[in-house]
């Protein structure tokens, strides 16, 4: 049981001098009163637990649920994030399961909101959810319950040995856990269980999709929405989990020599994390681009086994509709590839020509092309979507090829998909801001303008300091109308449900097959039809003459 240090609260006032007090089916949490830039009143309560640390015997191993507590659980600070592995930080510890919640409605009103849970990105390798991370200020003028969730990333979330002994997929199964948690507990924060969406950006947004086809998370939400980002994305999908795990081993250990997986796990859970997380960026599984083949620490396909999350190919999944049938509405950037090219042209330009100089390395293994000479002539097909010159020689094309082959091919196939069972929504974000340049400073020229990641920073705020009002008139609008669009498909499950004149009385129209149409959103909003058509369609002509089905990703 957890042990709390009882605080001199008087319980019967519920919102005492310290804070608000909630009672959980775990135990009392205290929380924090705060007040948004329009003078909104919410209540915030971080750090909540919703199962056990996993330590020891528990490392590796799907999370178990939180043991009660004692007393009166503080829950007002932020200061414990999940090993990173990009990142070496003092506030990283195993002990990170933790949620957080911020509502509109004060302890003990009787209310029902709809709830968006969230999930961070980071590429499965670092990430966080904090206040100052995933600041919920704008969503609460939005009458939501906003919920985000820690899970383990790196090997600690996303070790495999490709059997029983680690079967995987710890991190999703966290985010699982979180929303089981959820079902119990949200009613006590003004939240209705039965009114949850699951809401993600990049990674988190690959999870969301995730729990989308998982049986695991049948039942736990009735929406989903996503930015920049599918389990259809190449890198959200690791092939070669086993030799990533034996490569950590061997990291941790230069002795360890066994092909057990019992005796890797005994290795693994008898170190300190900090061994594990000091050797976990050196893993090479022997290809030069995970965002093309796969990040080294993601989802796997598990075996069969009680408590398996995913067991079943996921592109075949999406395509039979054998998935959780929920209206889903999706998103990309206008041109996600521009995180890629950074501000280091020279550096970039050295990568797209060592794939001039092999241009098999730019072929995705989905398509599972074996024959070198064959893969070599799909190489070239491909930088021919693009150019009929090298890639060294057009930032443009590269950039191009870079986004529609990590992020929006994918993105855009899984609406189309989806569309064929349950309503499905895609839309582009287009608009290009003073509000992100701080963070996303350069362009390419004869690219799109908005990067992967770059319009989160439109609905999140980043400290309590933050205030969007100090930025032009257009950022300010285009952050309503996005925060708007999530919050009426929360709401509704249709992000324009009636005319609205912030959001020009646009009617955005579900995706059809025939009629493939989505929103872009730009300095106005508009309809518009076939995203990307200018790649997507030869991408799509070159799976069907080139690829051996079936695909994986896409």
């Amino acid at each position: 049981m957890i042990k709390c240090a009882p605080l001199l609260i008087i319980l019967f006032g519920l919102v005492s001098a310290q804070g608000p007090i909630v009672e959980t089916l775990n135990g009392k949490i205290l929380g924090k009163i705060r007040t948004t830039r329009a003078n909104v009143t919410y209540y915030s309560y971080t750090e909540v637990p919703f199962a056990k640390p996993p330590i020891g015997k528990l490392r590796f191993q799907p999370p178990e649920p939180v043991q009660n507590w004692e007393g009166i659980l503080d829950c007002t600070k932020s200061t414990k994030i999940c090993y990173q592995v990009w990142n070496d930080v003092k506030e990283e510890t195993e002990d990170c399961l933790l949620l957080n919640i911020f509502t509109p409605i004060a302890p003990r009103q009787n209310a029902s909101l709809p709830v968006i849970f969230h999930m961070f990105a980071g590429g499965f390798v670092f990430g966080l959810s904090t206040f100052d991370s995933n600041g919920p200020h704008y969503f609460m003028e939005y009458d939501v319950v906003i919920v985000t969730v820690n899970y383990r990333i790196g090997p600690f979330g996303f070790l495999s040995t490709g059997d029983t002994i680690v079967p995987g997929n710890m991190g999703l199964k966290d985010q699982n856990m979180a929303l089981r948690w959820l079902q119990k507990n949200i009613q006590f924060f003004g939240g209705d269980p039965n009114k949850v969406t699951i809401f993600g950006m990049s990674a988190g947004s690959a999870s969301v999709t995730y729990h989308v086809i998982s049986k695991q998370s049948k039942g736990l939400f009735r929406a989903a929405m996503g930015e920049s980002g599918s389990a259809l994305c190449p890198w959200t999908y690791q092939r070669y989990a086993k030799k990533v795990a034996h490569q950590l081993a061997k990291l941790v250990d230069p002795n360890f020599n066994s092909s057990c997986s019992k005796q890797l796990l005994t290795l693994l859970q008898n170190v300190s994390a900090r061994d594990i997380d000091k050797v976990s960026n050196r893993v090479n599984p022997g290809y030069t681009m995970e965002l093309i083949f796969g990040f080294k620490y993601a989802p796997v396909i598990e075996p069969e086994h009680d408590g398996a999350f995913i067991t079943k190919n996921i592109y075949v999944s999406i395509e039979k509709g054998e998935f959780t049938r929920v209206p889903m509405m999706l998103g990309i950037a206008s041109e996600e590839g521009l995180l890629q090219v950074g501000d280091n042209r020279t550096e970039f330009r050295e990568k797209m020509a060592s794939f001039d100089n092999n241009l098999t390395e730019i072929v995705p293994f989905d398509l599972h092309i074996t024959d070198p000479t064959l893969k070599e002539t799909v190489g070239r097909e491909i930088r021919n979507i693009y150019t009929d010159g090298m890639f060294q020689n057009s930032d443009a094309a590269s950039t191009k090829h870079l986004s529609d082959t990590c992020f929006s091919r994918a993105i855009i196939k899984h609406v189309e998909l989806h569309s064929k069972y349950a309503d499905a929504f895609l839309y582009q974000f287009s608009y290009d801001g003073t509000i992100t340049k701080p963070i996303m400073p350069y362009y390419v020229k004869g690219a799109e303008r908005v990067a992967h990641t770059e319009y989160s920073t439109y609905i999140w705020a980043y400290n309590d300091n933050d205030d969007i009002t100090s930025f032009p008139e257009s950022d300010i609008l285009t952050s309503k109308r996005y925060l708007t669009l999530l919050t009426n498909f929360a709401k509704t499950m249709n992000p324009t449900p009636k005319e609205d004149d912030m959001l020009q009385n646009i009617s955005w129209p579900k995706v059809e097959i025939k009629n493939y149409q989505y929103l872009d959103i730009d300095t106005d909003l508009s309809v518009k039809k076939n995203p990307k058509e200018e790649s997507y369609t030869k991408w799509v002509d070159l799976y069907e003459r080139r690829g051996v089905k079936p695909y994986d990703t896409y």
